[in-house]
């Protein structure tokens, strides 16, 4: 598979090819929500956002986690660290949200 290419899915990195095309069908200047943050998704999805003028948002229960992400994260990602997702309710109207 040539570097680059997720579409034939590369272990946590199956639904690449899926998000892309998603993500880049949202509406100029709308909003996308990501349940979770990976090492794939978030980084390609901020880097989508800021190229398209999209809201980034991203929930997640791990600190930590999102730590090591972050760095390979643009500067548009809004984080927030949840601490009981039985309470969360989401308040953002979005053009999807993508559980990671």
């Amino acid at each position: 598979m040539p570097k680059g290419d997720f579409s034939g899915g590369v272990g946590y990195f199956s639904h690449q090819g899926t998000l892309v095309k998603y993500a880049l069908q949202a509406p100029e200047g709308s909003t996308i929500v990501e349940l979770g943050c990976g090492l794939g998704s978030t980084v390609i999805l901020s880097q989508i956002a800021k190229f398209r003028n999209l809201r980034y948002i991203v929930y997640t229960d791990d600190k930590e986690w999102s730590e090591v992400v972050k760095p390979s994260c643009l500067d548009n990602v809004e984080w927030n660290i949840i601490s009981d997702w039985q309470k969360w309710k989401p308040t953002e109207q979005s053009y999807f949200y993508f559980l990671d």
